[in-house]
């Protein structure tokens, strides 16, 4: 992702230390398990991917590829092609290292509004805690752009923008995330830049996107979803 459409953080310095950076990113993948939030992707997902085949799925702001690596497992040898977008080279290289010997897991660098990928080349095109990173002025192309090469299946899952968030952060970062640098700066930054179910669902609008659905998860994360059912592309 270009500079331009992605709103840097601590976490996306490309002089972060490569071993904060992957404690980072495991912090990230523990709250992710921890939350509800990976079971719940993996629900709505299935919803939009096809019932049996191949199947093909990108994860724009994939961080170090945890959500990827558990969407593989659970499709049990039918992930043909994983896609992890990544705007920073630290992040897309721990990734790619982190899936090392996963064929079907690839990463690469790319803008979120310009994913390079022909229309419809994917059963599923997520981007998974990572639109509040994106600048407000591109949000809608990029998930138009997820539309457009999802065929229209898109998830996306981010935080929700409360009091009790902005609290629960901050006492996180004051607490378990206290080591880490980078988290305990990044999370009520994250929080302050995460949205209400009103906003998800007129950037969905915006971007073109049908059969668009909401739903809170915990009062702390938001899941939206996109497209029907699919029988792949």
């Amino acid at each position: 992702m270009s500079p331009g459409s992605w709103r840097p953080e601590l976490m996306d310095d490309p002089a972060v230390d490569p071993e904060v950076l992957a404690d980072s990113l495991d912090h990230l993948a523990f709250l992710t398990i921890a939350s509800g939030a990976r079971r719940a992707i993996w629900k709505h997902a299935r919803a939009l991917l096809p019932r049996r085949g191949p199947v093909r799925i990108v994860d724009v702001g994939a961080g170090g590829g945890d959500v990827l690596r558990y969407l593989r497992r659970r499709l049990e040898g039918r992930l043909t092609l994983g896609l992890g977008v990544e705007p920073h080279a630290a992040t897309a290289a721990c990734a790619s290292l982190r899936c090392r010997g996963l064929g079907e897991l690839r990463f690469t660098r790319a803008d979120a509004a310009a994913l390079p990928l022909p229309a419809d080349s994917m059963n599923l095109a997520m981007i998974n805690m990572a639109l509040h990173h994106i600048e407000p002025g591109a949000r809608v192309r990029a998930l138009a752009e997820l539309a457009r090469v999802g065929g229209g299946r898109v998830l996306v899952t981010d935080l929700t923008r409360s009091i009790l968030n902005r609290l629960g952060a901050r006492l996180l970062s004051a607490t378990i995330w206290r080591g880490n640098p980078v988290v305990r700066a990044d999370a009520p930054v994250s929080v302050e830049r995460g949205f209400r179910r009103s906003e998800l669902v007129e950037l969905a609008r915006s971007a073109g996107l049908r059969d668009v659905r909401v739903r809170g998860l915990y009062g702390h994360r938001l899941i939206l979803t996109a497209g029907g059912g699919a029988d792949g592309p």
